[in-house]
This record gives C-alpha cells, sequence and structure tokens, in this order.
C-alpha cells in the first residue's frame, strides 16, 4: 500500500528492490487517511491481556501502535503451557513507519524517528491484503491464551509481524524488534471511534453493526442514575462510557476504553429506545466532551460532535 502514485515512485527510486512490487494506491478523490484496526496482541509463546495488548493502525501511508500504552512500558506473560519467563518493561508504540516498511527489523540508528531512517527492508512490502487479514483474525488474542508444547496457538494460526518501538526522550533506550501475535481491532476497540479521537478529529460518525441486541424490555428513560445498562446494549457502544459490558475472556479487552462521561450513556440509550419502538432507524446525534484517556495517549479536553 501506498498514499499516491507519486510516493510509489519514490518508494521505488530508493528501494530499487520493490520495483518488481504491485503498489495499491486510494482512488484520486477519496479521503487520504483510511485506518484499518489491528491489535498487536502479544510477542510470539506470550499471551494478551488487556495491560499489554496495544492498538496497530494500518493506513495506505503509515502503520503501526501511535502512542505508549499507559503512557509507559508494558509486561507480557507466557502463553499456557510454554516454557518462556514473563517479559518485563517492554516499550510498545510510541511512532509509526512508512507502510511498505511496516515488518522490518529495528533501525541500527535513529530509532527516536526521522525522515529517511533506514531499516532492513521486510521480505515484502506490506500489503493491503495483509492488512485486511490482520484486521478480521477476531480469534487472535483467544489464541494467544493457549501453549502449544512450547509454541503458542496464536504464534502458530495468527498473522505475525517484527514490531519494534519508536524511542523518545522519555523512554530513550533502544530495543530490539519482537516477533508479534496480530489480530483484529476489535480484540480491543470495534469502531474506529477512538483512533480518530487520538487524531483530534472533531466531527465523527461512528456506524455499529454487532450481535448484541438492543435490550427492549430495559426502561432506559426511568433507570437511575447509577444503573449499568452492561449486557442490554452493545459493548462497543457502552465502554465508550466507562461500562465495558460481557467479553469474551482473553479475547476482547474492552476495560481501559471510556472517553466519555459515564452520565452521557443513560440520555442517548432513552433516545435510541424511543427510536426503536417507534420503528425508525437508531441514529442520534450528540456533542460529547472528550475525557482524558491514558492509555489510548488521548489528552482529553476535546468536544467532537457526530450523528
Amino acid at each position: 500500500m501506498a498514499p499516491d502514485n507519486e510516493t510509489v515512485q519514490r518508494i521505488r527510486s530508493q528501494n530499487p528492490q520493490f520495483n518488481g512490487s504491485r503498489f495499491l494506491v486510494p482512488q484520486r478523490g477519496r479521503p487520504r487517511v483510511f485506518v484499518m484496526g489491528g491489535v498487536a496482541e502479544a510477542p510470539d509463546g506470550y499471551k494478551a491481556s488487556e495491560d499489554s495488548a496495544a492498538s496497530l493502525q494500518m493506513s495506505p501511508d503509515f502503520t503501526g501502535i501511535p502512542f505508549y500504552p499507559g503512557n509507559s512500558t508494558v509486561s507480557y506473560y507466557p502463553a499456557t503451557g510454554t516454557l518462556k519467563s514473563p517479559l518485563r518493561h517492554v516499550l510498545v508504540g510510541g511512532g509509526l513507519v512508512e507502510t511498505f516498511a511496516f515488518g522490518s527489523e529495528e533501525p541500527a540508528e535513529q530509532q527516536r524517528g526521522g525522515v529517511a531512517v533506514p531499516v532492513t527492508a521486510p521480505a515484502a512490502p506490506f500489503s493491503l491484503a495483509r492488512a485486511v487479514g490482520i484486521s478480521s483474525a477476531g480469534l487472535a488474542g483467544l489464541l494467544s491464551q493457549a501453549g502449544l508444547l512450547d509454541l503458542s496457538a496464536g504464534t502458530a494460526l495468527s498473522p505475525q509481524a517484527s514490531v519494534w518501538p519508536v524511542t523518545s526522550d522519555q523512554f530513550p533506550t533502544p530495543q530490539q524488534a519482537l516477533t508479534y501475535q496480530l489480530g483484529d481491532g476489535g480484540n480491543l476497540e470495534n469502531t474506529g471511534l477512538l483512533a480518530m479521537l487520538q487524531r483530534r478529529a472533531k466531527r465523527i460518525a461512528v456506524m455499529m453493526n454487532t450481535a448484541a441486541p438492543f435490550d427492549q424490555d430495559t426502561d432506559f428513560c426511568g433507570a437511575p442514575h447509577d444503573f449499568d445498562p452492561s449486557g442490554k446494549v452493545a459493548g462497543d457502544l457502552s465502554d465508550k462510557f466507562g461500562f465495558p459490558g460481557p467479553q469474551i475472556k482473553g479475547a476482547m479487552f474492552y476495560s481501559k476504553n471510556q472517553v466519555f462521561a459515564r452520565r452521557e450513556l443513560l440520555p442517548l440509550l432513552c433516545e435510541l429506545g424511543g427510536l426503536l419502538k417507534a420503528g425508525k432507524p437508531l441514529v442520534a446525534r450528540r456533542r460529547l466532551q472528550v475525557l482524558a484517556n491514558d492509555w489510548w495517549g488521548i489528552a482529553g479536553g476535546d468536544e467532537v460532535e457526530g450523528p
């Protein structure tokens, strides 16, 4: 993938080994920013968890993890049945790399980033097909939990890539790339909303197609202010307001996704419930204050509006 034909020409001139590679670019006139959601679940042989899984964001131009989860390092624990020791204080994220080069080893110099930082080329440029496969690997989080001798099921069955962090003044120590199990963005956040809030978008339309039904027997309009709607509405919606909802253990990590005040959810559900009973489409417009979320690198304080 690449953002346009001009970029493809530059990539090929600087990397002649890719002259025979076919690049796909977005059609002219379409939005240049198109983010596909994945998850860096855990290094091979280790299990994903809510305290380490990080959002992998793939676009035609840049791909990577654009923040340090929790503004800190993370730890990984061995998959069941493996003989590995825990990995502690691992730096994850901190920036992006041009998409065609995603999957390379870490740079020998300038791991803090910059323009035209040389890295060892991956075996093949990162492709749209790879991005689609990663963003559809819904079982990756669950597979990472199980050990198979000294080889985790996630290692054997999930998409893989070499992943390294972008260092900084805060975390200056260079760190080698690790081979990660990669999976569906829905293991961590299933709407793409948080990636857009990271980019400080002001107007966002969120479409939800979920298997979880909207509970028509609950009176959301008359519910007390401290009512917990978990299980009565899709967790893809309620998690943004601090209610993660029922999740598949080891496969879904929604507990760190709150970006809106809890008090805002019940009025929204009341409106949606009324539309449903009236036989109308469930479309609501809101203007909401964005809360700080360190796990996602969202500073908070912005106001976002959307239908």
